[in-house]
């Protein structure tokens, strides 16, 4: 990504957009202030939206999304080999315009169906790459049958740019930090495989229980994704402690305790 692409963007930003993101809310308050910025350049774009791709398992996963009224599907997975679309599109690295939603997807694919039943009817959607590994998918969606002409797809690539870059960096941290965790679960594992299994449930578990909890706690995709992510770590301080306090049989001393 040239850097130069960005300073247009960022130097719009006045410093009362920055201070209103409360760095709490991590990338979908980001996107939400990049929202704002995107409809004084290209007016029509009601909705932009982050998909997560997860390498390992081949799943695409609702991150995070910014719009005047709908929001992003909840919770929404599905295998990227299950949308030969967007499969094709990863392949060829490429932009796709579509211009008519409910023409051109025929399919009754959950996403699809959502899309038509809240009035979207056009969309512009880029693939994200971290190296050779395919990060996701940046949606542009809009009400409007044939809202976008060839110079809004060229205003948005610079969007697209500083939108991937957000989520590039926040992605280079996550990994980071899961690095970490797993040399410490693989720690735990190596002085009582029943702790590395544990956490390893944890994991699952918190990501079970996160969705279904998420519509009466207000849990967002991005957070339950970080949820599932860093749950391992609750029970890290197993790792510091002496195998002859960690494994006694019995109640410990006070000394131990």
């Amino acid at each position: 990504m040239a850097a130069m692409k960005l300073y247009p963007i960022l130097s719009a930003l006045s410093p009362h957009d920055v201070v209103e993101a409360p760095p709490r809310e991590g990338l979908a308050s980001q996107l939400e202030m990049i929202h704002r910025l995107v409809s004084t350049r290209v007016a029509v774009v009601d909705r932009i939206a982050v998909v997560a791709h997860d390498v390992q398992t081949g799943l695409l996963k609702t991150l995070v999304s910014s719009s005047y009224d709908d929001g992003c599907p909840p919770h929404h997975e599905v295998a990227l080999a299950d949308v030969p679309t967007l499969s094709e599109l990863a392949r060829q690295r490429g932009t796709r315009v579509i211009h008519d939603i409910a023409r051109d997807f025929q399919s009754s694919s959950s996403h699809s169906t959502w899309l038509k039943l809240h009035y979207y009817q056009s969309s512009v959607t880029t693939p994200i790459y971290q190296g050779n590994d395919l990060a996701g998918f940046l949606f542009y969606d809009a009400k409007q049958l044939h809202p976008f002409t060839d110079a809004d797809v060229e205003k948005l690539v610079e969007f697209t740019d500083l939108i991937a870059h957000l989520f590039l960096t926040q992605r280079r941290l996550a990994r980071g930090i899961v690095s970490a965790i797993q040399v410490a679960v693989d720690m735990a594992r190596s002085r009582d495989f029943e702790t590395g299994q544990h956490l390893e449930r944890i994991a699952y578990y918190s990501r079970i229980m996160a969705h279904a909890l998420a519509q009466s706690h207000g849990l967002s995709d991005e957070y339950i994704e970080y949820l599932e992510l860093f749950s391992p770590l609750h029970d890290i301080g197993k790792v510091g402690i002496p195998d002859h306090i960690l494994l006694k049989p019995g109640r410990l001393d006070a000394a131990e305790y």
